[in-house]
Order: structure tokens, then C-alpha cells, then sequence
């Protein structure tokens, strides 16, 4: 089992927004819109005094085009995959059937 500090999620998730914001120039009046929220909610949210609900998390994930895992910055929590093979899984469910068959014939996978 792994140890998720929640204590300190909302801090996270806060700090990523507020780097997302300048890196990407979104305005967070366009963010309280897509949440349906006043836009001083948006400060709320970044000086973690308002919490997101897991719903308002996946609009603001879709909102600045990232993943959950991204925005809350829990990446590094499962060690039973690494990005090489998630790259290769990922390639590999982008292929066409017959590719994908040639790949199971090569790994001797059935």
C-alpha cells in the first residue's frame, strides 16, 4: 500500500494551477466559468482555503489538458510500470490489429 500525503493534496493541486495559469496564460475568470463558480472561488481554491470536489478536479484537469495524476502531482506512486512501458503500451493500443498481433508473435505472447 502506498502512503498519500492528504494532508497536503490541496496544496498540491493548488501549486500546480497557480504554475499552470502562467505557463499556460489561461485566465482564471474562463477556469470559474467552466466550474459554474465565482471567479474569487479561483483564489479560494489557490490559497486552499475552498477544496475542489473530485468532479471540479476533472474539469480543471480537462480545463488545462492534463491528467489527474498531473494536477494533483501523485506520479510517482506506483512503481509497477515505468514511462517506457506505459510509452509502449500506449503505441501498442494505437496500432492496428494485424501490428498488434506481430508484436504478440515476437514476445512469444498468446
Amino acid at each position: 500500500m502506498y502512503s498519500i500525503d492528504i494532508e497536503n493534496i490541496d496544496k498540491n493541486i493548488a501549486a500546480n494551477m497557480a504554475k499552470l495559469f502562467k505557463e499556460t496564460k489561461k485566465k482564471k475568470i474562463d477556469l470559474a466559468n467552466a466550474l459554474g463558480v465565482v471567479h474569487t472561488n479561483i483564489t479560494r481554491y489557490l490559497d486552499c482555503t475552498y477544496s475542489l470536489s473530485f468532479k471540479q478536479l476533472l474539469i480543471v484537469s480537462n480545463f488545462f489538458d492534463i491528467t489527474l495524476t498531473e494536477l494533483t502531482g501523485l506520479e510517482g506512486l506506483s512503481p509497477t510500470i515505468t514511462e517506457d512501458e506505459y510509452q509502449l503500451i500506449k503505441q501498442y493500443r494505437n496500432q492496428t490489429p494485424e501490428v498488434q498481433n506481430a508484436i504478440k508473435k515476437i514476445l512469444d505472447i498468446k
